[in-house]
């Protein structure tokens, strides 16, 4: 799964229909990430009763040219059965460099 790092939430997805609501409670390992980087490293995601989409705002938004960077997510509890690891998460750095020139202004050319 790959995010971009202006704060885009993470969206998730059930093969069908919550039955009920389902509550899942995921914790994220950082693997290149920063603390600083997710809002919080326990988050619980619920999908309402007749939902299949879930989504969470855990990457924090930023203006840093930085790699992309990546965390997994385990998950902790919730209702169905699933692996440990649930996802690797790659968040995509899409901010650029700026070059601007800063100084006087010079007319061009031979005027004195």
């Amino acid at each position: 799964m790959v995010v971009s790092d202006d704060g885009t939430a993470l969206q998730f997805q059930l093969s069908e229909a919550a039955p009920e609501t389902m509550t899942f409670v995921l914790a994220a390992e950082h693997v290149t990430t920063q603390p600083q980087d997710l809002r919080t490293n326990r988050v619980e995601l619920t999908f309402p009763r007749g939902s299949r989409r879930a989504t969470v705002d855990w990457v924090v938004p930023d203006n840093t040219v930085e790699a992309d960077e990546q965390f997994r997510i385990r998950r902790l509890e919730g209702p169905a059965p699933t692996s440990t690891v649930f996802a690797t998460i790659t968040v995509r750095n899409d901010d650029r460099a700026v070059l601007r020139t800063v100084g006087d202004t010079r007319p061009e050319g031979s005027s004195g």
